[in-house]
This record gives structure tokens, sequence and C-alpha cells, in this order.
């Protein structure tokens, strides 16, 4: 079943790329036309820089709208095969709303009254769900979707940021006492949200290391220049 709603889906998203670079094209065609006039470098001073202007605010508009085309492909894919994905699994869904952050994070958040069922014990059904996710986009070779949250009632939102929230009262505690602290062990996802969000200019006195062997890596949050402590020398 899946395979074949995945051949449909890749042909409607080969489909959507032709319809960009077909519109792309179009759109550049007054800049190139300009640009590869014969008489363009014997024309009058304000005559090129008008040609110039022309040009560049032509590529200008042709780049945002090649951005926000393949932002809507992916936020397509990701929300097609979503659906398509909780209607084999009988799971009825109110609405998914799926966006995607400055730093190309597409998160879909699914609205359902059997959110119990979706999420399971510690969020382990719906990482399981986010796994099946990533391996149907990456089975039809959509590489370049990048990184997929999939959350359901903002579950995972609230938990980002109560762990967030966490992470900034041990930073507050590092400058107070001057003391290491640690973050207990987060998923890879997890570790690199608060090693971005205690990277911001508010922060900039505090630095994060992630220590510990894999599966039980931690963050250890410290004053900038201080060198690092052991998770035993630190008695963690």
């Amino acid at each position: 079943m899946f395979s074949e709603y995945a051949y449909h889906l890749k042909s409607k998203i080969q489909n959507l790329k032709f319809s960009l670079y077909i519109s792309i094209s179009f759109a550049t065609i007054p800049a190139r036309t300009i640009l590869t006039r014969r008489d363009f470098f014997t024309e009058s001073q304000k005559k090129r820089e008008h040609y110039a202007n022309f040009a560049f605010f032509s590529y200008a508009f042709s780049s945002l709208f090649l951005f926000f085309m393949e932002t809507l492909q992916r936020t397509i894919l990701v929300k097609e095969t979503l659906s398509e994905l909780l209607r084999s699994l009988n799971i009825p869904v109110r609405k998914i709303i799926v966006e995607e952050s400055e730093d190309g994070v597409v998160r879909a958040n699914v609205e359902t009254d059997s959110a119990p069922l979706l999420i399971g014990s510690h969020g382990q059904t719906l990482e399981a769900l986010q796994i099946i996710l990533k391996h149907l986009l990456w089975k039809n070779k959509f590489d370049e979707m990048g990184r997929v949250v999939i959350d359901v009632n903002d579950y995972k939102l609230k938990r980002e940021e109560k762990i967030l929230e966490v992470a900034e009262a041990k930073a507050e505690s590092v400058r107070a006492t001057n003391i290491p602290q640690y973050m207990p062990p987060l998923s890879p996802y997890l570790r690199r949200l608060v090693h971005m969000h205690l990277a911001q200019e508010r922060f900039a006195d505090i630095e994060t290391e992630s220590v510990g062997e894999e599966g039980m890596r931690k963050i250890q949050i410290k004053k900038r220049g201080t060198s690092s402590l052991s998770l035993e020398g630190a008695g963690v």
C-alpha cells in the first residue's frame, strides 16, 4: 500500500519540481536577456545602472520564489505522507499542521483525541512513528528533507520548553557558583536544542559540551573559558 502511495506522491513532487523550474526559467528571462544584449556595455551609464538593477531584482525575486516553492514542497510531502500513515493505522485526526523553522527543521503537529495512543509511554510510540515517517521519506530518495519532527497535541513542544527552562536555571546556577552543572541524558535532537539555546548572545559567558558515553550523553554547562571536568570528577 505504501509503495503505491509513495509512487504517486513521488510523481506529484516531480511534477511540482518541473513546474517550479519552468516558472524560474520564465522569471529570469528578462534578466538574462538584458545581461546578454550586445549593446549593454555601449549604453549610457544611467541605462546600464537601470538594466543592472532590473536584472538584480529579477534574480532576487526568482531566488525567493525558488526558496518558497522548495519549502512548500517539503511541507506538503511531510503532511501527505504522515496523513496516509495515520489513516493506515486507523488513527482519527482533527488536523495536521506542518511548518518549517529557520534552521530547516520540518515540524508536524498532529491534533487528535487519540493522543495517549500515539504518544505512548514516555513518548516511545511517538518516536517509533517518527522513525517510520523518516523511513518512508528517505526510502523514496527525499534526502533533501533534512530533519523532521512529529509532535502530537504539542507534547514534544511543551517538553522542549520545560527542558530549556531547566537549562536556563542551570546556566544561572553556574553564573552564581561557577560550578559546572549537568543536564540529564538527552536524545541527540534535544542536546542540539539545548546547545543552540545556550549559544544565544544573552548566554555569552556560558558554554556547553556533550560528555559521557553514547546512550548516556549529558550536556555539561559551565562558565566560558573554564576547563572541562569529567563526570566522575564532578561527582555526577
